[in-house]
Order: C-alpha cells, then structure tokens, then sequence
C-alpha cells in the first residue's frame, strides 16, 4: 500500500480503480487498475473482486490468469454479484482456469440474468436461439431474454432482437410492435459501428430496408404512418 493509500475505503480505492481503468480523462493505466482493485478487493468489495477477476481473464494491466480469474469470480459470486455470476459462468462454459461445465455455467448465466445482468440476459438469449449450453432450441426464451437486454439499451440485444424481428420466419401478429424494435435495431447498429469503427454500413441499411418492407406489409391497414 502507497503512503497516499492510508485511510481510504475499499469503495475509495475500487471508484479510483475505475477511473485508472478507463482513463477519464487521462492515459488509461491497467496495472494501476488492478493495484487498486487488488486492494479494494482484499477488503471485500464484490465489484472490484469481479474487476479483478476481469484484469485476469482479459490480461488488463497483467498476463492472463485464469484459475486467478475464477477465484476472485467466486469470492464476488459469494457476496451474490451479479457481473461475477457472468464472469463465472463464462469462464465455466469455456473451461478456462475451470473444468467446463456447461449445466453450471447455464445456472450462473440465469442467476446474473435473473438479476437484471444485460450480459448475462443477452447470453442466454443467444443460447436458447441456437441451442447452445445444453439447453433446447426455444426461440421464445430467446427473444424473451433479447427484449430484457434490449430495454436497457443494451446494443447487440437490440440489434439482434430487430434483425430477428424483421426476418419473415418471426414476424409476430401484431407488426406494430416492429417499428419501434427496427428503431432500437437500427440505433444499435449505429453505435456498434462506432464502437468498432467500422465503415460497413450494411448492418443499418438491413435495418432500413426491414423497415420499408414493414410499412409495406402495412400500409394498406394503415398501421404505420
């Protein structure tokens, strides 16, 4: 512990963690991240124990560790944490620093899940759309956890669940529900896009175009203005 470290609180040392993380203003500095997650960590806070295990995972400001991943995934999983419930349950699905369990990795997606983790939510929706994790194809499960992930503005639910809803396999009875999807969908493509930095426009032009063929199937109804 540094001298300027005296007296400061685990939330202290976790808030300050985050900002060396993302720089906030300044040069990004993982290893100074993860100094001050350790620390936050050691003193119990569950979101700088899943941050660790994060650095770890990812190898952000150290070399990737993975069993090290796990552990401090569980010691956050403990005090019931719902990113380390994910970070957890992805390192169990993958078998890295764990044997692959698939049944537990699935429980630890659901309990995130259920807490209102848009990871977790949108992960399960993948799985249940393509039957993956030892769960059966449910396309309904999977829209239903997309939509959970979506209404938190969380983009690759949005775009996934718009790119579903404009496929004719999925068009539901009431298309007036599409439009305001294929908005979502499209807005979720503009900042993937941006996240990636990516020039390919043919993610927002998909959702245009599923757009126009909405009003089209609708114009004689009237539904879409």
């Amino acid at each position: 512990m540094w001298c300027g470290d005296a007296g400061r609180s685990a939330k202290d040392f976790y808030t300050a963690g985050v900002r060396s993380y993302i720089g906030d203003g300044a040069t990004e500095d993982h290893g100074e991240a993860l100094r001050l997650f350790q620390l936050a960590a050691d003193m119990g806070h569950a979101r700088a124990q899943t941050s660790l295990g994060e650095c770890y995972r990812l190898g952000e400001g150290t070399p990737e560790d993975h069993v090290k991943a796990t552990h401090y995934y569980r010691l956050a999983v403990n005090q019931g944490e719902a990113a380390g419930q994910h970070g957890l349950a992805q390192c169990l699905y993958s078998g890295t620093g764990v044997p692959r369990d698939d049944n537990e990795a699935v429980r630890y997606f659901r309990l995130a899940a259920d807490k209102g983790f848009h990871h977790a939510q949108c992960d399960l929706a993948q799985f249940y759309l393509h039957g993956k994790g030892g769960l059966p194809k449910d396309h309904d499960e999977g829209v239903r956890y997309h939509r959970l992930a979506a209404d938190q503005n969380f983009h690759p639910s949005q775009l996934a669940l718009g790119s579903m809803l404009i496929d004719d396999e999925h068009i539901p009875a009431d298309e007036r529900a599409l439009e305001p999807a294929l908005a979502n969908a499209r807005e979720g493509a503009r900042v993937l896009a941006c996240a990636t930095q990516s020039t390919d426009p043919k993610h927002e032009t998909y959702c245009l175009q599923g757009l126009e063929l909405l009003r089209s199937r609708t114009d004689k109804r009237e539904v879409v203005s």
